[in-house]
């Protein structure tokens, strides 16, 4: 009983976060100024890192152990700089929908780089699931035909999810060294830093204000989602396989759709739509061979 219930807590949660990272493209798009997605992200990604540095020093865990270094910058670089700068640049070309899609889509791109890198096993149906999931992005990003969004877009979306999957290798391999308050305050504080650079080279924030819509969006993005979500999901990490947990993301794709669909009425092809059906229908499937095969190991 005791196990179940830390199952199902660790299972709400992971939901949960994933429930709120599935509005953020749809934020973007309501919140973004129009210009300056550097700018922008650099800011999400520096009031994040001042936020948890607050916490983390008020709670006496802000140093990581020295011989972690180079993996936090790694961290930082593909969870935090690759990630925002790949979100922030994709929906202005993609829209909301397809952005939303392809950046919810490291489960299957995590499976592979985990089984070779944490030796974490993958059951003959997990790869059949995670495979079908494969074909329906390549119908996602090709199916553009019609003029909804471009190549070059969808790969900056893609890019974003990639960041994120390598993170989570990388945070699930320091979650035993650290705590999750002190990895995601480095996490953001690193990642930060190279934004910061490419928007003082490419784009002009010495006078950015953010007021209105982009100042809520701001808070929403840097505090809810990017520090709350993420301590609770490298938190997760300590619990949780990395392929399963990150399997999880998978199921914020309906809801960024139907956030998108109502709000922007964003339009998608046929073959776009049926790229969508399969990579949903491989997440199910996915989940059912994990359920299968090696239920949650909750530790």
């Amino acid at each position: 009983m005791k196990r179940f219930q830390s199952s199902f807590t660790t299972l709400s949660l992971g939901i949960g976060v994933v429930l709120v990272w599935s509005t953020c493209f749809v934020t973007i798009k309501l919140t973004s100024p129009g210009n300056g997605p550097l700018t922008f992200a650099a800011s999400r990604a520096l009031l994040a890192g001042l936020v948890l540095l607050l916490l983390s020093t008020v709670r006496g865990c802000v140093k990581p152990p020295p011989n972690t270094w180079p993996w936090l910058a790694l961290s930082a670089l593909t969870g935090t700089s690759l990630a925002l700068w790949g979100m922030f640049g994709s929906v202005p070309i993609e829209g909301s929908v397809i952005a939303g899609i392809l950046g919810n889509s490291q489960a299957i791109l995590v499976a592979p780089l985990a089984v070779i890198f944490l030796k974490e096993g993958q059951s003959v149906w997990g790869w059949a699931g995670l495979g079908i999931g494969f074909l329906g992005l390549m119908f996602v990003i090709l199916g553009s035909s019609d003029g909804t969004g471009t190549l070059g877009g969808s790969l900056i979306a893609l890019l974003a999810s990639l960041g994120l999957a390598i993170s989570s290798l990388v945070a699930k391999r320091l979650s035993g060294q650290m705590s999750a308050l002190t990895l995601t305050t480095w996490q953001f504080l690193l990642g930060s830093v190279p934004l910061i650079v490419a928007a003082l080279v490419f784009e002009n924030p010495y006078h950015y204000k953010p007021t209105g819509s982009a100042l809520w969006g701001l808070i929403y993005l840097a505090i809810l989602s990017s520090a709350g979500g993420s301590i609770i999901w490298n938190w997760l990490l300590k619990r949780i396989d990395v392929t399963p947990l990150t399997a999880l993301t998978m199921l914020g794709s309906p809801l960024s759709l139907l956030l998108s669909l109502l709000i922007f009425n964003e339009r998608i092809s046929v073959i776009q739509w049926a790229g969508i059906t399969i990579v949903l229908m491989s997440i199910g499937f996915f989940q059912w061979s994990e359920r299968h095969e090696k239920p949650y190991r909750v530790r």
